[in-house]
């Protein structure tokens, strides 16, 4: 993974939020439960293209401006 000002901000964003990432979430696909936790995505995050991170960041930052519940996000 490389290291970039994407990265940072998304582990700040994190930290301060106070998320746990060995949280997990159970999402169920064509009757097949798939459980992933919180660092598995925001692993994958940290490694989507620059355009990609730049329509996750906004619309993180758009979910905290309502405070709305951003794990609803991860977990989609």
């Amino acid at each position: 993974m490389i290291e970039n000002e994407f990265n940072n901000w998304l582990d700040n964003f994190i930290k301060e939020k106070k998320l746990d990432l060995k949280e997990n979430f159970k999402v169920e696909v064509d009757g097949i439960e798939h459980l992933f936790d919180l660092e598995d995505i925001v692993n994958e995050i940290k490694n989507t293209s620059k355009e990609e991170q730049k329509t996750i960041r906004n619309k993180i930052v758009e979910i905290d401006f309502y405070n709305a519940d951003v794990k609803a996000f991860f977990r989609y």
